[in-house]
């Protein structure tokens, strides 16, 4: 079931990346966003791979 929608988690990240690099004002707040939804994707794809 997880590994079904895990595109659709990956989607969901990237649109939450993309606000972040438009509304921050920094930089570096844009960084740290996107690692750690690229943590939290991989966790999710490590998980589902077990299954």
């Amino acid at each position: 079931m997880l590994k079904e929608r895990l595109p659709l988690i990956g989607a969901l990240c990237l649109l939450i990346l993309t606000i972040t690099n438009f509304t921050a004002p920094n930089e570096s707040i844009t960084g740290i966003v996107g690692i750690v939804l690229f943590i939290f994707v991989l966790i999710l794809y490590f998980i589902s791979r077990k299954k």
